[in-house]
C-alpha cells in the first residue's frame, strides 16, 4: 500500500521498464490481487492463469524481456491462452478517465528434424481474428467492452469513472490458439509476451496529463 498526498496521474505498469517523473506514479510488476491505494485512486489488478494468480514471482514472467510468457498451442499448460483472465478493480475519489495498452508479440519457433537439429524463430503478424478478440491480436475480449482504441493504441474507456463506486472491469478472457504444425519435416511452437499498462487521471485534465493533441473522446 502507498499513499502520495498529490497525484495527478496514476499509472500501473505490468512487464515494462519505466521511468518516475514528478506527480506520477509507476509501478513495475505490480503483485496482483494487492490494492495500490492513494488519495485519489484505488486499484486492484487481478491477472490469472484459471485460479493460479499471475505475477512477477511467477515462473511465466520472464525477467530479461520484463513480460509474461503465454502458451498459445498447447492447451496441457497452465499457461496456455484460454487460461488467462485479466480484470480491474477501480474506485476513486475524483471523477476519472482510464486507458490501457497491451504489448504483445507473438514468437513462432521451428524445430527441423534433421541431422543438425535446425532451430528457427521468427516474430510473426496477427491478422484480425473476429469480433470477440482484440484487434490484430488472440487475446479474448472480457465482459467489459465499453472501450475504443485510438491511433496511439491505447484502449480508451467510453465513460467516466465517478467517485467512491467499485468498478470490476474484465478486460481479458482467455483468447484464441495458433494453429502449428507437426510433419515429418518440422514441429513448431507458439508464445506470446505479454505486457500491460494501465492508467487512471483525473477526468477534468486527462488531455493535457496524456499529452492529446485531440480529444479522444470528442474527435
Amino acid at each position: 500500500m502507498m499513499k502520495q498526498k498529490l497525484l495527478i496521474i496514476l499509472l500501473i505498469s505490468i512487464g515494462l521498464s519505466v521511468t518516475i517523473v514528478s506527480y506520477t506514479f509507476f509501478i513495475k510488476n505490480i503483485v496482483f490481487a494487492t490494492t495500490l491505494e492513494t488519495q485519489a485512486f484505488e486499484l486492484e489488478l487481478d491477472m490469472k492463469l484459471g485460479s493460479t494468480s499471475l505475477d512477477a514471482s511467477s515462473i511465466y514472467y520472464l525477467d530479461d524481456m520484463d513480460v509474461y510468457a503465454i502458451n498459445l498451442y498447447d492447451l496441457n499448460e497452465l499457461n496456455y491462452i484460454e487460461n488467462l483472465s485479466i480484470s480491474i478493480h477501480v474506485n476513486v475519489s475524483i471523477a476519472s478517465r482510464l486507458r490501457f495498452k497491451l504489448y504483445e508479440s507473438y514468437e513462432l519457433t521451428r524445430y527441423y528434424h534433421n541431422v543438425d537439429e535446425t532451430i528457427v524463430k521468427e516474430i510473426i503478424y496477427i491478422d484480425e481474428q473476429d469480433e470477440f478478440t482484440y484487434p490484430y491480436s488472440h487475446l479474448g475480449k472480457g465482459l467489459f467492452t465499453n472501450y475504443f482504441k485510438d491511433e496511439d493504441d491505447y484502449m480508451y474507456v467510453d465513460e467516466l469513472i465517478f467517485p467512491n463506486q467499485i468498478y470490476v472491469l474484465n478486460l481479458i478472457d482467455g483468447g484464441h490458439p495458433y494453429l502449428v504444425r507437426d510433419n515429418t519435416l518440422f514441429s513448431e511452437t507458439c508464445m506470446l509476451y505479454l505486457a500491460f499498462e494501465v492508467e487512471v487521471v483525473q477526468a477534468n485534465r486527462y488531455q493535457e496529463i496524456w499529452n492529446l493533441d485531440t480529444d479522444p473522446f470528442n474527435p
